[in-house]
């Protein structure tokens, strides 16, 4: 029988952590898992047993990863001490916006705003929630109000920031001209994504960004050049994973896509 790893018990309430362990090693209760988060010595040790198993230390998925995050941001929102408060909010302001596809603008607000509590108007996390509260309006399809946003921090984002940061503020900015028809001003930011995505070297953001690209190449008309950059995109992945990767075979569909 499937036992929660921490206490050894069973029960109806026993959750899957979707992590990388395997068999009943991967369960457990939300109360024990909060419990062993919670006991941790180290700061920021403390914030990670909340995000990842204590196993296998990759992150916590499923169910149980919104909920550790709530109960983190629980633990933490009366907080004195604003680096762990402002890294509760970041979290479970991200793990609502994943699992929704209809986030809460005034929750996200105010979560971003806990986050960035006392910190100066360039401090990357700060700029950073600008780009992340930009992609909360365009999952609520309002890419206008998103353009906005983003035309303000961008600049900030290439002063302040780093690659990671550009990558998602050029990705941002090109899904949502993209979106609004700009497409000629949205090929410049899906260059620059693809570019920073290489460099952070991110696999997932890169599939992200050269899909997009691609996307806007199609919709301008530049069939040729689509088909050409994926090309090239294949022979990378093939490189890298092997013919049988997911990342492989999703592409060779986009190549028949545009094909």
């Amino acid at each position: 029988d499937v036992h929660c790893f921490i206490c050894l018990e069973g029960g109806a309430d026993l959750l899957s952590q979707g992590c990388g362990c395997r068999g009943g090693s991967g369960f457990a209760h939300a109360a024990c898992l909060e419990t062993m988060a919670a006991s941790s010595s180290s700061q920021e040790d403390d914030v990670q047993r909340y995000l990842r198993c204590a196993t296998c230390h990759q992150q916590l998925m499923e169910v149980v990863k919104l909920l550790m995050r709530r109960r983190l941001w629980r633990s933490r929102r009366l907080s004195k001490n604003k680096v762990p408060r402002g890294l509760a909010a970041l979290f479970l302001a991200r793990g609502l916006f994943e699992e929704s596809t209809s986030p809460d603008y005034r929750v996200q607000k105010y979560l971003h705003d806990e986050a960035t509590r006392g910190l100066d108007a360039n401090h990357p996390r700060r700029v950073t929630s600008h780009v992340e509260l930009a992609q909360v309006l365009l999952k609520l399809r309002r890419p206008s109000d998103a353009l906005r946003l983003l035309q303000a921090a961008y600049p900030k984002v290439i002063c302040h920031c780093g690659e990671w940061e550009l990558y998602l503020a050029s990705q941002t900015m090109a899904v949502v001209l993209e979106d609004l028809g700009r497409l000629d001003q949205a090929t410049p930011f899906a260059l620059t994504a693809v570019d920073m995505a290489g460099r952070i070297r991110d696999d997932e953001a890169r599939h992200l960004a050269t899909n997009t690209y691609v996307a806007i190449l199609a919709r301008s008309g530049h069939l040729h050049e689509a088909r050409t950059f994926w090309t090239n995109e294949i022979a990378f992945w093939e490189r890298v994973y092997g013919p049988d990767h997911t990342y492989t075979k999703r592409v060779k569909r986009l190549i028949e896509t545009y094909s």
